[in-house]
């Protein structure tokens, strides 16, 4: 995550096609506001949603020297049902995903200052365990918390970074649990791989109703970021090896990786931002993604997410089920953030002409979410800065595809 979270906020939005044959999304619905409380800044937001259209989105807020997480439960009317407080007081804290199954079970992932830590929770909000379960089994390093995946079998996915106190060295972490109390893996760890002296960045992780699993990272190695990507099977035996997304003498450099799985047979696709080498006007930041089988192979070549390229590094999120693929993603393009969206057929095939999302365009609109009630229904989110009448604030609104 960049520091522009820290000076935007969050605004959920319709959709409106650019091109009317393809004019099939319409808004369901006003805007709500999400956070509660207007002041302060609330940045980071997640969410995800079980099959009856219940969904959760977690944030955080930095607000007069403390810090706090929040978790909100909706109903499939978007009607708030409950809103879970985590208090970090004046010390680094915030929850960093979360992920919900299709009977309302979630899960999500935090960070203090040195730790990161996991909690399961009921469909009623109550958590699974009496206090949160810390993931780093030594404090040797200083931990982070990224991302987490639950399955429909009650399998829990969650990946995390260490970083070296001297010096700056980062390695990353996986571990799956079970839903009912137990580990399903050992620990895993990633370093030196597959690149001697690998700096891990921000991960991603996706998995399949039968428990395997894919990890995606950013790495830095011999002077050189690019994207990576591991599968796994259930328990933590590797399916396919360490390798390289996507390089070649065109890339200058890659930026975060993001990874959307159909859970109906376990494909996937992965996203990232890619800056080619050659850049200037009009050859800049660009969106690629890319599809692959539940094995772990490729089924095809690239696809150019964003017709325009963004002058700066854009953040994007992205829906796969039996619908297609949908990418949501945001673009510098003259002045200003602007969140845009593109979908495509299950083959890769284009479904929509890219399309603007936000009607708000004062200052920056970042950090976009997408995610899928049920049938037709969708909600999208992202970042909008002074949407609120404070610096930053959480909007959402649903959508009818």
């Amino acid at each position: 995550m960049t520091l522009r979270a820290f000076i935007s906020g969050i605004f959920l939005c319709s959709i409106s096609f650019f091109n009317p044959a393809f004019a099939d999304i319409v808004a369901n619905g006003s805007e709500q506001q999400v956070n509660q409380n207007s002041s302060g800044n609330q940045y980071f937001p997640k969410s995800s949603a079980d099959a009856n259209g219940n969904y959760i989105v977690s944030y955080n807020e930095s607000l007069g020297g403390l810090n706090n997480a929040y978790i909100n439960l909706y109903n499939s009317s978007g009607t708030l049902l409950t809103q879970m407080t985590f208090n970090g007081g004046s010390s680094s804290f915030g929850v960093n995903d979360v992920a919900m199954n299709q009977y309302g079970q979630f899960a999500a992932v935090f960070t203090d200052a040195d730790n990161a830590y996991v909690q399961l929770f009921n469909a009623d909000t109550s958590p699974r365990f009496g206090q949160f379960i810390r993931l780093n089994s030594d404090q040797n390093l200083r931990y982070f918390g990224d991302s987490i995946a639950i399955n429909d079998s009650g399998d829990v996915t969650v990946t995390w970074r260490g970083q070296n106190r001297t010096q700056y060295k980062i390695d990353l972490f996986a571990r799956q649990l079970q839903f009912a109390g137990y580990w399903v893996s050992p620990q895993l760890k990633l370093s030196n791989e597959p690149s001697t002296g690998i700096i891990y960045q921000l991960s991603d992780v996706a998995m399949q109703n039968n428990g395997d699993f894919v990890l995606a990272w950013s790495g830095l190695a011999s002077n050189k970021m690019r994207v990576y990507k591991k599968d796994f099977y259930r328990g933590g035996a590797v399916k396919r090896s360490s390798r390289k997304v996507y390089d070649t003498t065109s890339v200058h450099v890659q930026g975060s990786v993001e990874v959307a799985m159909n859970q109906a047979n376990g494909d996937y696709y992965l996203t990232w931002s890619q800056l080619n080498t050659g850049y200037g006007a009009g050859n800049y930041w660009r969106v690629f993604t890319r599809k692959y089988r539940a094995s772990g192979s490729s089924t095809g070549g690239l696809i150019q997410v964003n017709q325009a390229t963004s002058m700066w590094q854009p953040n994007f999120n992205s829906l796969f089920d039996d619908n297609g693929l949908l990418v949501t993603w945001s673009s510098y393009l003259t002045s200003d953030y602007d969140i845009y969206a593109r979908a495509f057929n299950l083959d890769g095939s284009e479904q929509s002409s890219t399309i603007q999302l936000n009607n708000y365009t004062n200052r920056n609109q970042d950090f976009p979410q997408v995610i899928r009630l049920n049938g037709n229904n969708i909600v999208v989110s992202w970042v909008s800065y002074e949407q609120d009448g404070d610096s930053n604030g959480i909007f959402s609104r649903a959508f009818i595809d």
